[in-house]
């Protein structure tokens, strides 16, 4: 983040000085200097925020903290040094220095005070932008999830925790935001609402960084969506440099992602896929077992048949005798 805009967010605002003690020094822990908590019983809302707009920003009032709350309205909290703890349904989340998190107006939840090197940005985004936005999120589940809880009246609470700090061009559009909406009053709202656009977007192509989705369903992560599917169709000849490829990741990282979604190894998947097709080869065609092997990817039959005994204990044409027996 641009130096000259993390001095301007350093300085210590008229709302941060009515939170401390009249004993604060610059150099005291922060928690201990909140004697005289003005804002302790205020809502975000009263910080002056302009709903009129599709987004708008202020930045996250230090050294208080905020009892548990709700809002009409999405925010997104983009810490830019330090960190912010949220407390979410009992729950503790730490977002750090280049990470954001976004929450929709179903969620409740309260913020622990934070020190003086802990500096962060509120960008506050209109409930129906995303209503409409959340119609483009089609290969995104986590996304749509957020855009479709919201759009519900009755919708549940959600969140998602995204890292934009190795990522240059989205840091570059969460810097365009906060310039645009604290520092260039003048700026059309129709600029402001492209560049939040591209930065869900953004989010959106690059499921590397997404850290966390509230849906708490692992079934629809994006990133396992996409190596199923992949997984599902292209067994026969699936490399994990070309998964890897398709996701815009480096090979390293697939394969850590694998394993931290399905407990195991990109081979051991694709293995899995090709015997559960073969299973269904021998038990439902008269088919060689030669073509069997060629049609699920093993050019080489006597692997095959080397393979498939270490999984089941038996050749191809004995488990498919003893199985079309039991049936």
């Amino acid at each position: 983040m641009n130096e000259s805009i993390i001095n301007r967010l350093s300085a210590i605002s008229e709302n941060e000085m009515s939170v401390l003690s009249e004993d604060y020094s610059m150099a005291s822990d922060a928690e201990t200097a909140f004697a005289n908590m003005k804002l302790r019983q205020r809502d975000y809302i009263y910080n002056v925020i302009d709903l009129s707009k599709t987004v708008s920003a202020r930045p996250h009032t230090r050294f208080v903290e905020f009892p548990r709350h709700s809002h009409n309205y999405i925010e997104i909290m983009c810490v830019i040094r330090g960190e912010i703890r949220h407390i979410i349904n009992g729950k503790t989340f730490d977002i750090k220095e280049g990470q954001l998190i976004m929450m929709n107006r179903h969620i409740s939840h309260g913020i622990r005070a934070s020190g003086e090197n802990d500096i962060a940005v509120n960008l506050i985004v209109s409930s129906d932008y995303v209503g409409i936005a959340g119609a483009r999120f089609r290969g995104d589940p986590s996304l749509r999830d957020f855009a479709e809880q919201e759009e519900n009246e009755h919708g549940e609470g959600r969140f998602l925790i995204y890292g934009f700090d190795s990522n240059p061009y989205a840091e570059a559009l969460i810097e365009g935001l906060i310039c645009q909406c604290l520092f260039e009053s003048d700026t059309p709202k129709g600029i402001l609402r492209e560049t939040l656009s591209l930065l869900l977007r953004h989010f959106e192509a690059k499921p590397e960084m997404l850290l966390y989705s509230s849906s708490g369903d692992p079934e629809r992560d994006p990133v396992r969506e996409k190596i199923g599917a992949y997984i599902q169709s292209f067994y026969k000849t699936a490399s994990l440099s070309e998964l890897a490829s398709i996701l815009t990741m480096s090979e390293p990282y697939v394969s850590k992602r694998i394993k931290e979604l399905y407990g195991a190894t990109f081979t051991a998947l694709v293995s899995e896929r090709r015997f559960s097709e073969a299973e269904q080869m021998l038990l439902h065609t008269d088919l060689p077992i030669t073509e069997i092997a060629e049609a699920v990817g093993y050019d080489n039959n006597s692997f095959f048949h080397r393979r498939f005994r270490e999984r089941y204990g038996i050749s191809p044409s004995k488990w498919r005798k003893e199985n079309r027996t039991l049936r």
